[in-house]
C-alpha cells in the first residue's frame, strides 16, 4: 500500500551498542521503500487539497476568511498555526481564540463543527473500497 510515511531509524556507532543498532535495523528494514527511477513506473501519492490537515498557515486562514466573511480576524484566531497544528487545539480552546477574536460561542461552535466536518469527509475520501 502506498503511503507518505516516513521512518526515521536511529543507530549508534558505538560497539557496545551494536545490539540496540541491530534491532531497530531488523525492525526498520520491511518498510524501506525503492524508489524507480522512472516516472511512468511509479505510483504517485494522492494529496487531498479539501484535507484541513495538510493545510498551511495561509490556506486555513483562506478557508476561514472565505467560509465566514467577517465573522472573526483570522489572523487573531489563527495566528502562526498550520491546518493540523488548529485541528489539534482542544475544543475550548477554539472556543477561547474565537471569542479572543470577537466572536461568540455560537460562532466557535459553527466554525469548529464546520472544520472537523471537513476533517471527516478527508478521512472518508482516503479509504479504500475494501475497508482497509
Amino acid at each position: 500500500r502506498v503511503c507518505s510515511t516516513v521512518m526515521v531509524s536511529m543507530c549508534s556507532p558505538l560497539a557496545v551498542d551494536i545490539s540496540h543498532t541491530a534491532n531497530t535495523l531488523k525492525y526498520a528494514s520491511p518498510l524501506r521503500v525503492v524508489i524507480q527511477s522512472s516516472i511512468e513506473n511509479s505510483v504517485q501519492i494522492k494529496v487531498d487539497k479539501r484535507d484541513p490537515l495538510l493545510w498551511t498557515n495561509a490556506q486555513v486562514m483562506m478557508w476561514l476568511k472565505d467560509t465566514f466573511p467577517a465573522a472573526v480576524n483570522e489572523h487573531c484566531f489563527v495566528g502562526v498555526l498550520s491546518g493540523a497544528q488548529i485541528c489539534a487545539l482542544p475544543e475550548k480552546e477554539w472556543y477561547s481564540r474565537i471569542a479572543t477574536a470577537g466572536g461568540s460561542d455560537e460562532l466557535a461552535k459553527e466554525v469548529y463543527l464546520a472544520m472537523w466536518t471537513m476533517v471527516s469527509d478527508a478521512k472518508t475520501r482516503q479509504r479504500r473500497s475494501d475497508g482497509s
